[in-house]
């Protein structure tokens, strides 16, 4: 018995961070993929595999676009975060509502990634759960960006 993994698709441009997330596994994989989320004019591919009825994500969510003018203020990366989780929600598990099915989406939401979970709480008819480090996981936030939300 070995590992078992699965890469999502770097970006095309040398120039800039390939942005590239990983599944390492010790139970074999099911079905892999890599899901392409669009954001801010950017278009990141996450890894995602299947382990039984549970989906695993590996995700770097894109920045907010900075705002064109100073002053003006956007809710921060915490929608753009919400709404990828939600899409990755919606494309993975679908309607499906039975027991066992889930979601467990991992990785740099670039948003304070308790707020995102608060978020997803509301008007999900599925349960939300949050799992992160007891400290602050960038230097120089003051909020944890990295964590798992686990869908269910």
């Amino acid at each position: 018995q070995g590992w078992d993994c699965c890469f999502s698709r770097g970006g095309e441009d040398p120039a800039k961070c390939a942005a590239i997330t990983a599944i390492i596994s010790r139970e074999p994989l099911g079905e892999k993929d890599a899901i392409e989320v669009q954001e801010n004019k950017k278009v990141r591919s996450f890894a995602a595999a299947r382990i039984g009825r549970t989906w695993l994500v590996s995700c770097h969510v894109p920045h907010e676009e900075a705002p064109k003018k100073k002053g003006e203020a956007k809710g921060g990366n915490v929608e753009v975060a919400e709404r990828v989780v939600r899409q990755l929600a919606g494309r993975l598990l679908g309607a499906e509502s039975s027991p066992g099915a889930a979601l467990a989406a991992g990785g740099d939401f670039n948003a304070d990634v308790r707020e995102v979970a608060a978020r997803l709480a509301t008007g999900v008819p599925r349960m939300a759960t949050l799992h992160l480090s007891a400290s602050v996981t960038q230097l120089g936030s003051t909020e944890p960006i990295d964590g798992v939300l686990l869908l269910r």
